[in-house]
Order: C-alpha cells, then structure tokens, then sequence
C-alpha cells in the first residue's frame, strides 16, 4: 500500500512538473524538482542524476548574453542597468563574523550540487544594510569577481519614472533581465524601491513597486544572485526582509579593522615610528567608515611623497585636520592615548610640538 501511495505522489509531482515546465514558471519547476529529489532520496542514483539536471541547469545558465543589451527605458531610451563583466576590485576588508557569513555563501555557490541532492536551494538573495562607506558595493562587487560572472547594477535615476506604471515596468525589465542572464544583480540604495508600505508620505506608485518587489523576488531562480544595500533597513517593508535568505549588517569597523587597513596602506613604508602611531591613530578613528579611514591614510601618503615630511607627521596631521573635535581636544585625547605607545620626544617629532607643550596635555 505504501509504494503505490509513494507511486502516487510521484506521478502528481510530475504532473505538475510538466504543468509549469510548460507554463515557462521556472522557479516552481525548481521547487517540485526539490519535492521531487527529496521523496525519491532512497533511490540514490536516481536522485543524483536528478540534481545533475539542476544543477547543469544552472551552470548552463551561467554564460551571460553579452550580445543582449541591457533593457531601456522605453520612453526616454536610458539604460537601466550598468553591466560590468570585466572588472577587478580588491577583497574588502570585513570583520570575522561577516568574512565568515560570505565564506559560508560562496561555499554554497560552489557545492550547489550537494545542496540539490539533498533538497535543498543555495542561497541566492542577499540583503546587505550599513552606514555609508562601509563596503557594501565593494562586497557586492568582491562577490561577482568570486563567482566569476558579470555585475549588473540598477540605474535608480533612469529606472524611477515620473509617468504612473512605468516605474514597475522598468523594474519587472531589470528582474527579467537578471534571470535570463547569470550575473549579480546589484540593487543599491534599495530603500528608494522598497520602502514602508504604510508610510503615509509615500505615494501609491511607490507602493505598487513593492509589490512588483516581493513577488519577483519570492520566484527568484537559481540562475543570478541579487544583492539589495541599504543604508536605512528600517525604511524597507518588513515584507521584503523576509524574501532574502540572508541579511549581512556592514558595522563601522574596529580598531583592529582600522589598524589592518592602516597596516595595508603603508607597507611599503613601514618603520619604527609607523608602528608605534598605529594604535593610538587607531582608536582614535573608530566611528569613522572604511572609506573615510582609506581616504585619511592615502591623503596623508600623499603629502609624505609630495612633500617630503615624515610620514607619521602627516599622519596625525591629516587626522588633526579631518577631526570633527575641537583641535585643543584632539590633541589633549591623542597625546593622553599616545604616550602610551611613544616618549615624549617622539610624540613631539610626530606633531611639531615642543616636548613641554606634549608633557603639559597628558598631565591635564
């Protein structure tokens, strides 16, 4: 009785594959391949050969149609992608939580098979959220270079229209776009598309969008990635956080974060003095994005070559500029935490100032 009932089950499940094979519904085809593979896991030849076809299926999508043109907008004819397929952009540097989370997405992409075997989908749409200049393009970016496929960005500016409807349309484009065509597709400053449905300053244009948002993404195939960055999560419908399989926060990084990116920046030049700036430069710029800390050390570089002055005066220099604090304050806080590091007269070296000015700020 139970292999008939099992017999059963597999001919409906079949049935509705042909039913949605034929229909063109690509991501309910791949969800009754997964109940498939799942009711048949006993028979393990069969059941490998299965998750080949997937498999296959998603790697024989991978190469992007170069000879397609990104979609347009149809009335004023501007693209609403940006399609980079050769391109090359350094690793970002990333806390060891958020290393470890996108080690664990790219061990899925690159063992997709062994997910498929046993039932399962990799991960394919990510949200990641932050403040400004902490990485979240960069990774994006870092993330296509790893898979090797093109990044396809959305053209916000050409891809919001001012004409009712054709927002959506533009958007459905992109998504269509993406899902015939391997790539990551990356949707920056997802909060201008995806925002609070019950926000009562927004339009219902804006409202219709997210609808187009939250069922695109709910089919979403296993044939492109889709990266959405956001500097505002609490602005986006609660909704679309539950369509993304994994949400990645981009924190502002540490001191030790600081202190590897200071490290990188001035390998090439490294000494005694640089060593002994490193922690108390470091700590002071913690609540500073990686951007603006990247920005400080290549400007202080910069400066150091042009003009001949030791390096780790530039430095603190360029940070004393830089500093949102009160100068008098900056120094009080930078010579307290650095005469921890240094003596007096390196500190006096770095800064310019006399050892008695040094010496009167740390006993204050």
């Amino acid at each position: 009785m139970e292999t008939i009932e099992n017999n059963r089950t597999k001919n409906s499940l079949l049935v509705a594959l042909a039913q949605s094979a034929l229909a063109g519904d690509v991501k309910k085809s791949e969800l009754i391949c997964l109940k498939i593979l799942r009711s048949t896991k006993e028979d393990r030849e069969f059941s490998e050969k299965f998750a080949d076809v997937m498999e296959r299926y998603s790697s024989g999508m991978s190469q992007f149609r170069s000879s397609m043109l990104p979609p347009a907008d149809r009335d004023l004819g501007l693209s609403l992608l940006k399609v980079d397929e050769n391109f090359s952009t350094e690793m970002p540097i990333l806390s060891e939580e958020v290393k470890s989370t996108v080690k664990q997405f790219l061990d899925e992409q690159s063992k997709k098979d062994v997910l498929l075997k046993n039932g399962l989908l990799p991960t394919q749409k990510i949200l990641l959220t932050g403040k400004p200049g902490t990485g979240k393009t960069m990774l994006a970016k870092w993330i296509a270079q790893q898979l090797r496929i093109p990044i396809a960005t959305l053209d916000l500016a050409a891809s919001i229209s001012s004409y009712l409807g054709k927002t959506g349309e533009n958007l459905r484009r992109v998504l269509d776009f993406a899902r015939n065509n391997s790539c990551v597709l990356l949707l920056d400053e997802f909060d201008a598309i995806a925002k609070r449905r019950d926000d009562d300053s927004e339009v219902g244009e804006l409202k219709r969008i997210v609808n187009v948002l939250l069922k695109e993404l709910e089919e979403w195939n296993l044939n492109s990635i889709i990266i959405a960055a956001t500097n505002h999560p609490q602005l986006l419908d609660p909704a679309i956080n539950r369509r993304f399989d994994l949400t990645i926060e981009m924190p502002l990084p540490s001191v030790e974060t600081i202190r590897t990116i200071y490290k990188n920046e001035f390998s090439n030049f490294y000494s005694d003095s640089i060593e002994n700036l490193s922690y108390p430069i470091s700590r002071a710029l913690v609540g500073y994005n990686c951007a603006d800390v990247t920005s400080l050390f290549r400007a202080a570089l910069r400066h150091h070559l042009l003009e001949n002055n030791p390096l780790s005066k530039c430095i603190f220099l360029e940070y004393s500029r830089r500093s949102p604090k009160p100068l008098k304050q900056v120094y009080s806080a930078l010579f307290k935490d650095m005469h921890n590091y240094m003596t007096i007269r390196d500190i006096a070296f770095v800064t310019g100032k006399a050892p008695s000015t040094i010496q009167h700020h740390i006993n204050k």
